[in-house]
């Protein structure tokens, strides 16, 4: 998916209109990319190098994860509003967290970025 795919998503799963994504544009790219650096941080075990800006921008994931990044930017939207709206978010925060879940952890690392990632260092230093 490309960012304006994301961003379409997102507005639908809020209940607004693809139309209406510059009343809601600073926040929505924030809570998408926040998404993005959670999915990204499971799936390599550091942060993603660049940001989501351009809206042919594609997540440097596995294709099948990226509606978890809309799942996870829905719950940012929702998160801070009343009971209700926070009722609602949590459905998508649930789906973004099986999907990550679900992936392995350090999956997109090499071998040897994966082995030195879990070695334990200086241990008995003194």
């Amino acid at each position: 998916m490309t960012l304006l795919e994301l961003k379409n998503l997102l507005m639908i799963q809020t209940g607004n209109d693809v139309e209406d994504y510059t009343d809601y544009s600073t926040q929505a790219l924030a809570y998408l990319n926040e998404g993005y650096r959670r999915v990204y941080q499971h799936w390599m075990g550091a942060y993603p190098d660049t940001s989501l800006v351009l809206d042919t921008d594609i997540p440097a994931l596995p294709a099948h994860v990226h509606p978890a990044i809309a799942d996870w930017a829905t719950w940012l939207m929702y998160r801070n509003g009343n009971p209700s709206k926070q009722n609602r978010g949590y459905v998508f925060r649930k789906s973004a967290e099986a999907m990550i879940s679900s992936m392995p952890h350090h999956g997109g690392m090499t071998e040897e970025q994966r082995l030195s990632a879990s070695r334990f260092t200086g241990l008995y230093d003194a």
